[in-house]
Order: C-alpha cells, then sequence, then structure tokens
C-alpha cells in the first residue's frame, strides 16, 4: 500500500485522506512529453518516485536502472593516469 501511496501523491493519516504538496517536477515531465510529442511509459508520479530513489527511468521505453559503482578496469586507471597532470589534479 505504501508504493500505491507514494503513485498517487496522498497518504492516510487518522482515515482521511492528505493531499501532499504538489512536486513541479510533475508539470515540467508533463510538458517535456507534450512539447517533445511522446507519451510517459508510466505515472509522473512512479517515475519521481523511482528517481528520488537514485534510479535513471528512460522516459520513452520506462526501463529504470541503477547507476553502478565498482572498481576501474585496469584500462579505466589507465585513462585516469593518463588525465592526471603533475600535482595528481585531473586536467580535463
Amino acid at each position: 500500500m505504501g508504493f500505491l501511496f507514494a503513485i498517487t501523491g496522498s497518504h492516510i493519516t487518522g482515515g482521511k485522506t492528505v493531499k501532499r504538496k504538489t512536486d513541479p517536477r510533475i508539470q515540467e515531465l508533463e510538458q517535456l512529453a507534450a512539447s517533445e510529442g511522446f507519451s510517459l511509459p508510466m505515472p509522473v508520479r512512479l517515475i519521481l518516485w523511482l528517481e528520488d530513489r537514485g534510479c535513471i527511468v528512460d522516459l520513452v521505453s520506462g526501463i529504470a536502472s541503477r547507476p553502478t559503482v565498482g572498481t576501474p578496469s585496469p584500462s579505466g586507471k589507465a585513462v585516469a593516469y593518463l588525465l592526471q597532470d603533475v600535482d595528481g589534479e585531473f586536467a580535463l
């Protein structure tokens, strides 16, 4: 039930439903979809709920993924080494 309430944007307290403050990102996402000519793959509040929990949501396919942090590969370490200047700072 908590998931459903996160999607609808309301929660129950003392037997009555209380509406939360409207998130400005709702209108921004709806305007983006309308101006680009596509429909969102899921309800806007679900997209925001997933993004608030660290997911990246593809607004066309609806695929939600979490970025992973791991140990750099040997080639990644080599690139990082080559990008460093003499002080150890990255020179981009």
